[in-house]
């Protein structure tokens, strides 16, 4: 029920290869299927903080390139970014303040020819063992409500829900829940 969106000009998938770029050589980023079901994650950040010197320099490059480059997004992109930022402290109250001792699943994605045969399963496992076997917990802001069915079967629970889009006059369609959920590892009740 969603409208597609236009294609993505020159420059934007200039953006979009730079930005995967990255995810593939500083994060964990796993595929199947020729990269028809993939996921990226963050490394908690409590772990980056014993990285190499060259591998900060190489992060503090990608985030000055990344600065310059947000500066051509869109007004509503902005927007959405800007109000992203403004939830981050709640975030990580309902993370308990462990936030920066966990992954972060930051994209899952199956090409939809390729869903119904477990590919996502089988990486957000993969992502869930990585952590597990370093006792920290995962967590990621699911697009909606109607993927948190898929993260319950795979341990999740949803911790808090951000709004989006509220306050925004060209949403046609309404405020965007997104819950916040988080492996069970460091759920407050167990």
């Amino acid at each position: 029920g969603v409208d597609s969106p236009p294609p993505p000009t020159t420059f934007a998938k200039l953006k979009y290869i730079f930005y995967f770029w990255y995810f593939i050589t500083r994060r964990i980023s796993l595929q199947i299927d020729n990269a028809h079901s993939l996921i990226i994650a963050f490394p908690p950040p409590a772990l980056l903080q014993n990285e190499r010197w060259k591998d900060k320099f190489i992060d503090l490059i990608f985030g000055g390139i990344a600065m310059i480059l947000a500066k051509f997004d869109g007004e509503i992109v902005k927007r959405r970014r800007r109000e992203l930022e403004g939830q981050k402290a709640a975030i990580e109250s309902w993370l308990d303040g462990r936030g920066k001792d966990m992954y972060c699943v930051h994209l899952l994605a199956t090409d939809p020819e390729y869903q119904g045969h477990g590919y996502a399963s089988r990486l957000l496992k993969a992502i869930f063992r990585i952590a597990d076997a370093e006792g920290r917990a995962t967590w990621l802001l699911s697009t909606s409500r109607h993927n948190v069915p898929f993260y319950n079967l795979h341990g999740y629970v949803t911790v808090g829900e951000l709004t989006l889009g509220s306050d925004d006059p060209d949403r046609t369609k309404g405020e965007v829940i997104c819950p916040v959920v988080s492996s069970r590892l460091w759920i407050r009740w167990i």
